[in-house]
């Protein structure tokens, strides 16, 4: 069995590296699509946060007549449909289940719950015991990870004093965290297999550095601090267990954050647009991770460029790959990127912020080489079907 991997591993490393070679120079391109918002004219805005493979958008998008920016989802064919309530939607899955979080989902003082949606029908998720909860994503079985407030008797900030969890058939469970009682941990991706990757403190919120963490199907965390420097967070990780993020890097000349790629073992930084600064927001199975970066100088005007990589560590200006920008000014983050290699984000259209769909219209022939090429892709594939 052992001689009949290791020849399978190099067969598939050789593909991919001559598919690398004949076709890295050509990314591939995209057209573009605007996604319609609740207000239109000068106050319109929207921002695409989450996609399925069946053409389902999810986000936020501002209404006038409420004055406030509520949570939408977005068919095959870009029109809104609010889901009658403020917050924001962060993931769909191939069912169609949505998930986010109601309320004003502000940093320091939020005020919501985390919310599943089905044709018309919202679920409250309820809390650990706190004030507040989010979630953050969730997988074709169903499984939400996000985070809630543990404590009852409203100590603020509140955010100082939430955990990781995990939503199963109506049941929330505290993920917990490296410190107990007053540690800190949030769920940001899932996967098929139940995975989840976010971060977590090493002692309490406000003492303590905050460092990546995953958590096995089983609910066991494992923390990862390894970096040279105080903060990194895991935002998804795919069916091959690869996790992307960001870290704080105090040994490079800038000391920015990072985008990152963890395999399950190792660590490594992303390139970036010239800035030293960088974000890996999602990674589909195939290998390609989207994100934002800044270009030289673009960090004192908050020029933010959404990214895409297809080889686990470059990263291109998705502008660049675009067919017809008409009416653009800049794609300024790319936030999730599905199977069909489809992206989701937001930019700056006639002025106004507004989401965008991106659908591939030549695929790119390398995007798995970086995954297979190291053996990663096929090992992960392994270990999958294995638990299955």
């Amino acid at each position: 069995m052992g001689s009949v991997l290791l020849r399978l591993i190099g067969v598939l490393a050789a593909l991919s590296i001559c598919a690398f070679l004949s076709g890295a120079a050509s990314a591939g391109t995209y057209s573009i699509q605007v996604l319609e918002t609740l207000t239109t004219g000068a106050e319109s805005a929207n921002w695409a946060y989450g996609l399925n493979e069946n053409g389902t958008v999810v986000g936020q998008s501002y209404n006038s007549v409420s004055g406030t920016k509520e949570a939408v989802m977005w068919g095959s064919n870009g029109t809104v449909q609010s889901l009658g309530f403020t917050g924001l939607a962060r993931a769909v899955n191939n069912n169609g289940i949505i998930v986010g979080e109601t309320g004003g989902a502000q940093k320091e003082t939020p005020d919501g719950y985390a919310f599943s949606w089905q044709s018309g029908v919202t679920t409250n998720l309820g809390t650990l015991g706190g004030a507040y909860s989010g979630a953050y994503d969730i997988n074709d079985s169903g499984v939400i990870t996000g985070a809630a407030n543990i404590d009852s008797l409203g100590f603020t900030p509140a955010v100082y004093r939430t955990h990781a969890f995990k939503y199963v058939s109506g049941t929330m469970t505290d993920l917990g965290t490296v410190w107990s009682p007053t540690g800190y941990s949030r769920g940001h991706g899932i996967n098929d297999a139940g995975e989840i990757a976010g971060r977590a403190s090493i002692s309490d919120f406000e003492d303590s550095n905050k460092h990546q963490a995953t958590w096995d199907a089983s609910g066991t965390i494992s923390f990862h601090n390894t970096f040279a420097g105080t903060y990194s967070t895991a935002q998804q990780i795919n069916n091959n267990g690869i996790a992307v993020g960001l870290a704080y890097d105090s040994t490079s000349v800038f000391q920015f954050d990072r985008a990152t790629v963890w395999d399950g073992s190792v660590y490594h930084f992303m390139d970036d647009l010239g800035s030293g600064f960088g974000r890996a927001w999602s990674i589909n199975d195939a290998g390609v991770i989207v994100g934002h970066s800044y270009e030289a100088g673009g960090l004192v005007n908050n020029d933010k460029l959404a990214t895409v990589s297809f080889d686990g560590q470059s990263v291109i200006k998705l502008s660049t790959l675009v067919d017809n920008l008409t009416g653009w000014t800049v794609l300024s983050n790319a936030y999730d990127v599905n199977e069909l290699g489809q992206i989701v984000g937001y930019g700056t259209y006639n002025g106004e912020e507004r989401a965008f769909l991106l659908t591939p219209t030549a695929v790119p022939v390398p995007a798995a080489a970086w995954l297979f090429g190291s053996a990663l892709g096929l090992l992960g594939w392994m270990r999958r079907r294995r638990t299955v």
